[in-house]
C-alpha cells in the first residue's frame, strides 16, 4: 500500500494504482479494474445525522443515474467516525454503460466544523477477486482529511 494525496484527502491504495491527477476539481487515480475519485471541498447540504438509508437510496439515481443502471443499495452507515472525522458511507451495485457490473462505494467525509464535505468514490468490478472485502475495507478506512481543512468556520 502507498499513501496518495487527493487534495486535502489522503488514502492508502494498492501500489498498482496510477498517480493522482486533478481534473476540474476532482482528483482521480485508477488501478486494475478500479478507480478512486475525490471531489474538492463542497458546501454541506445535509448534515451526517440527517442521512438515512432511504435518502442514500434516493440519491443514487440523481448522482449516478447517467452512468449506472440496475442500481441496488448494498450497504449504508450514517454518521460514523472515520479517523476523527464524521462521515456517511454507502455502497451500491450497478451496471455501467459498458454492461459491466460494478461495486461503487461512497464516503461523504465532513470537516471538523461540518462546514465542508468531500465525496470519495471507490469503484471496481463487482466480481474482481483482487478487491476482497478486506482490501476494500483497508482502502476505505484509510481515508483521512488534512488538518488545515478541519476548522473553516469564521
Amino acid at each position: 500500500f502507498v499513501s496518495m494525496n487527493f487534495g486535502n484527502i489522503n488514502i492508502k491504495v494498492p501500489s498498482a494504482f496510477n498517480p493522482v491527477e486533478e481534473k476540474e476539481g476532482i482528483y482521480v487515480t485508477s488501478g486494475p479494474n478500479a478507480s478512486i475519485s475525490v471531489t474538492d471541498a463542497m458546501e454541506v447540504e445535509l448534515l451526517p445525522s440527517e442521512w438515512d438509508e432511504s435518502l442514500a437510496s434516493e440519491s443514487l439515481d440523481m448522482l449516478f443515474g447517467a452512468t449506472y443502471s440496475n442500481m441496488e443499495l448494498a450497504a449504508f452507515e450514517g454518521d460514523v467516525n472515520m479517523n476523527g472525522n464524521t462521515a456517511v458511507y454507502y455502497g451500491f451495485y450497478g451496471t455501467n454503460t459498458n454492461g459491466e457490473d460494478r461495486l461503487v462505494q461512497i464516503v461523504l467525509l465532513y470537516n471538523d466544523d461540518l462546514t465542508e464535505q468531500y465525496l470519495v468514490s471507490f469503484i471496481h468490478s463487482a466480481d474482481d477477486e483482487f478487491y476482497t472485502p478486506e482490501l476494500s475495507l483497508e482502502i476505505i478506512n484509510s481515508i483521512t482529511l488534512a488538518s488545515e481543512a478541519q476548522n473553516l468556520a469564521n
